[in-house]
């Protein structure tokens, strides 16, 4: 059991940042979650540029915010520190650790869309939005159905009930 402790795990923190940081003060800030990791006998395996996103609903009254991802390595026992570190920060808005099974995804390109684009559940999503968004000229028009008479069908029940 203790071994397993020793094992490096591979994780993925997400974190958002408030827009009303500098460029300079978010790389600052990055490189000190950067070092972070490394005092916690992490390795940093990747990690990428902020990208200012629109939040879907505002968090700590923000509505935008940048974007930041990492990707590191870290024995499980030391990811418990680093949280309440990240908890503790004013700065971030939000984050997440995620722990990888067995590699890390393929390479963020810029894009949140992007990067899940190999996603099952995604693509099975975006083609339902596909067909949403069709334009109505494209979908197939349906048969039109005979209009029935109701004297007609009041006739055909009054002789199936006799």
């Amino acid at each position: 059991m203790e071994n397993d402790t020793l094992i490096l795990k591979k994780y993925e923190l997400s974190y958002m940042l408030p827009v009303k940081m500098t460029e300079e003060e978010i790389s600052v800030f990055n490189q000190k979650i950067v070092d972070k990791v490394v005092s916690k006998n992490g390795m940093i395996e990747e990690k990428f540029e902020a990208k200012k996103i629109r939040l879907s609903y505002p968090i700590k009254r923000n509505e935008n915010a940048y974007f930041c991802v990492l990707y590191f390595s870290m024995m499980q026992e030391k990811i418990k520190e680093l949280e309440k570190e990240l908890k503790s920060s004013e700065e971030i808005l939000r984050y997440m650790v995620l722990w990888h099974k067995n590699k890390f995804p393929k390479k963020w390109e810029g894009s949140i869309e992007k990067m899940f684009k190999d996603n099952i559940a995604y693509e099975q999503k975006k083609e339902v939005f596909k067909k949403i968004k069709e334009p109505q000229d494209k979908i197939a028009p349906q048969e039109k159905k005979e209009e029935v008479n109701v004297e007609e069908l009041n006739k055909k029940l009054e002789e199936l009930l006799e």
